[in-house]
Parts: C-alpha cells; sequence; structure tokens
C-alpha cells in the first residue's frame, strides 16, 4: 500500500498555503517525499520544528523565502509556470537542492540523491489532478 496523507496533514497544508495552490502543492509534494515519522514529517531536522504544525509552517516558510531566492538570482527564470501559477521544474530543481543537498553531512545514506526525482513525480500527481499534464 502507498503512503497517505492524513486528514489532520492536509488540513495543516490547506492552513499554511493560505489560499496558494502553487505552495499547497508543493507542501503535498515534500509530505509524499519525505515521509518523515513524528516530528521530522516534512524532513525539516532542526529540533525547533518537533511537531506536524512545526514542520509545515518550516516547509511553507522554505518555500516562500526561497521562490524570492530563485527569482534574484535567477532573474531570466520564472519559479511559476506563468500559465498554471505552479512551481516550474526549475524551481523544483533549485529548491531540491536547498532543502535536501546532496552530499550533506545530515544525510549519511545518500538519500538526497533521489529527493528531486521523487519531488517532481509526487509534484506532477498533483498537477494531473488538476488537469495539466505533467
Amino acid at each position: 500500500m502507498g503512503f497517505k496523507i492524513t486528514n489532520g496533514e492536509l488540513d495543516l497544508f490547506l492552513k499554511y498555503a493560505e489560499g496558494n495552490i502553487a505552495v499547497l502543492f508543493l507542501l503535498v509534494a515534500i509530505r509524499c517525499t519525505e515521509q518523515g515519522g513524528p516530528g521530522r514529517e516534512m524532513g525539516v531536522l532542526d529540533k525547533r520544528a518537533n511537531n506536524l504544525e512545526k514542520q509545515v509552517r518550516w516547509a511553507r516558510n522554505t518555500i516562500l523565502n526561497n521562490e524570492k531566492r530563485f527569482e534574484k538570482k535567477h532573474f531570466d527564470l520564472l519559479a511559476r509556470n506563468p500559465n498554471t501559477g505552479l512551481f516550474a521544474d526549475a524551481f523544483l530543481e533549485y529548491f531540491s537542492g536547498v532543502y535536501a543537498p546532496v552530499g550533506a553531512e545530515n544525510d549519511p545514506r545518500t538519500l538526497n540523491k533521489n529527493h528531486l526525482k521523487n519531488l517532481r513525480f509526487f509534484h506532477s500527481r498533483c498537477r494531473v489532478m488538476l488537469g495539466e499534464v505533467a
């Protein structure tokens, strides 16, 4: 049986996405990619993010902060697809490199090497649900 998001998780994603479908989809994709246990649901390792709500808030803030950084660094690229408003693949690649960098000291089993592939997969499933073919 595959990984499932709980109703409580979805409620928090909706709360912290604040009506922003791109953020909602990326929160869902992060949760499905990370599949962390209690206090690590979103893959946030900081001890201050020790419960689901703090994990979701931290992930949301990381998304929004890195969207700004991406557009500042890559002024010729858009973080979001102008037609759908969803995050573009170039942003997902940038974000994954920040959120789960390959070679990080806290990744002794080198699982981060799969992060981008998995993030893209789960993000594309959200896009398909909206009717956009990935």
